[in-house]
């Protein structure tokens, strides 16, 4: 072979090895493309931690559009927190953001604690319900705010809606004492916006007297409401929710949950005594001696000359209340009466709230609360569709 083909083959074979230089250099751009990676993804992050730090109000109105709502929880809780000192000598515009966030806060806390299955952390929860719902009502003015609330959230939602829509106050009252029976703290419950002794909540019930009126009727229809989501609690905490939903009792249900209830537990408590036989509470007592006067109140004396649609929402929200409280407490001696723990029930009284506590007249027909609250519902839906 001459000279010259070596030559050439000697050039051939060394233009087809790999360059370690090319390699070396895409390695470099690979490497220096994942760091700017990296260093934006950490610069974004922080940029987001600074903006959750400096702006928890924006920061929350973003995390409930992405429906995060632990962490838009946490981002009302810095703001309020932040800002609270500046409203210990005066109070906040029923407008401000600080109102709203409280309000988010109770919103978020509700939610949550609905939506909580582990028990520790539904106690944490329950904690933040507590304690928001409080601060909330606990604004001055806050009532006119609601009343607002109120109206706007029944012109746009439906009819059967309504009813539930009626009062934000009472709606917040109910899972405060919710939130309460969760704690372990029955002792005290929200009575227009503020947290009362049970012992007094009794005693409103004391006056012989008693004054109803149109003005008063919400303040008793919200203590009827939280106690009627009591005795749903202990239902639902001795996992027999169908006996308090149900038209008709399973007899083998109640008497397998009779057999089954803790010594310990108050079930029912602060309404119902189950520890010693026949022995009402003073709670129960009073509010024995006076429902008829409640029920004959509304069915009445709520009566106005020309029925407006509020008229009649309102007239039905403090029907209800009375209703699901009548139909409640008697489902809720059932059940003690049916616990070996329990020394014994006067049968008597679970036939009251069976029969003429239950039961009324109106022009000569027979009623029972449920039947009449269905037809207070059509009288409402029927004003509705002609308004």
């Amino acid at each position: 072979m001459s000279e010259n083909e070596n030559k050439s083959e000697t050039i051939q074979t060394e233009n087809q090895k790999p360059s370690n230089g090319g390699n070396s250099t895409t390695a470099l751009i690979v490497k220096t493309a994942v760091r700017a990676a990296l260093s934006t993804l950490v610069c974004i992050a922080l940029l987001c931690a600074l903006f959750v730090t400096l702006f928890p109000y924006d920061a929350m109105k973003i995390y409930v559009d992405f429906g995060n709502r632990a962490r838009a929880l946490e981002c009302a809780e810095n703001y309020i927190a932040r800002n609270r000192g500046k409203y210990e000598s005066e109070q906040p515009a029923l407008d401000s953001r600080y109102v709203s966030a409280l309000y988010m806060a109770c919103e978020l806390s509700i939610s949550l604690y609905n939506g909580e299955r582990d028990a520790d952390n539904k106690k944490l929860r329950a904690a933040d319900v507590k304690k928001y719902t409080e601060e909330y009502l606990a604004v001055g003015g806050i009532q006119e705010r609601n009343h607002e609330m109120n109206k706007y959230n029944i012109a746009h939602s439906p009819y059967y809606q309504h009813t539930s829509l009626y009062s934000y106050r009472d709606y917040l009252a109910r899972y405060n004492y919710l939130a309460r029976c969760e704690l372990n703290e029955r002792n005290a419950m929200l009575v227009n916006g503020v947290a009362e002794d049970i012992g007094l909540t009794a005693s409103r019930f004391l006056n012989q007297n008693i004054q109803i009126s149109e003005g008063s009727i919400d303040t008793y229809a919200e203590i009827f409401n939280a106690l009627s989501a009591m005795i749903a609690y202990d239902f639902k905490t001795a996992g027999a929710s169908d006996l308090l939903a149900s038209k008709t009792i399973n007899e083998e249900k109640l008497g397998a949950l009779g057999n089954t209830l803790p010594a310990g537990y108050a079930w029912f408590a602060p309404l119902i005594d189950r520890q010693t036989a026949g022995n009402k509470t003073l709670l129960m007592t009073q509010i024995e001696d006076k429902f008829v006067r409640f029920r004959d109140f509304v069915l009445n004396d709520m009566l106005p000359s020309e029925y407006t649609t509020d008229d009649l929402l309102h007239r039905l929200y403090a029907f209800r209340a009375l209703t699901n409280f009548a139909d409640s407490v008697f489902r809720a001696q059932i059940v003690i009466g049916s616990c070996p723990l329990y020394d014994g029930m006067d049968m008597n009284d679970v036939a009251g709230w069976r029969g003429e506590l239950r039961h009324f007249d109106v022009d000569g027909t027979d009623w029972d609360m449920t039947s009449y609250h269905l037809k207070l519902e059509k009288d409402y839906m029927l004003a509705l569709a002609n308004k």
